[in-house]
């Protein structure tokens, strides 16, 4: 797989393992507008996810054998979207969505919340990522993994 730019229709190769090209990372260090998107960022995970008997996601693909999945991953070279979790080296995204059964529904199943992960995903598809949308329990009930193993099979 060729190492393009993080920045879309860019077709330059990156430099010395940077996220950005040459002209974009000249860009960024200038320009402000692409401050923050040199490396691939990736923050702390957030308590997420519910436990499997005290196990989260990342232990429980460390178990199966799977690569450990980055959290919080930053996937998008300008818009600060995050990822629950990413496998970088097989482009494949994971979103727990939470609140699907609340009463009122949660911030994912109300219409600006609902609109906004929608263009969320939309750029990740276009950004050459794979999606798994996963709910709590599927991650309680190792559905979820089952879900990650077959994707990394492909």
């Amino acid at each position: 797989m060729a190492k393009v730019c993080a920045v879309p229709l860019c077709p330059a190769m990156r430099v010395k393992d940077s996220y950005l090209c040459a002209a974009h990372d000249a860009d960024a260090r200038n320009n402000r507008a692409f401050a923050g998107t040199e490396k691939p960022a990736t923050k702390p995970a957030r308590v997420k996810t519910k436990k499997l008997d005290g196990m989260h996601f990342e232990l429980q693909c460390k178990l199966a054998g799977i690569p450990e999945p980055i959290p919080e991953y930053t996937f998008h070279p300008i818009r600060k979207w995050r990822a629950d979790f990413c496998f970088l080296d097989a482009r494949l995204l994971v979103e727990v969505e939470g609140g699907a059964f609340k009463d009122g529904g949660g911030r994912h199943n109300r219409g600006k919340g609902f609109r906004d992960d929608l263009e969320k995903y939309a750029e990740a598809a276009i950004l050459g990522y794979r999606l798994i949308r996963v709910l709590p329990e599927w991650i309680e009930s190792g559905q979820a993994l089952t879900y990650v193993e077959r994707a990394l099979t492909k």
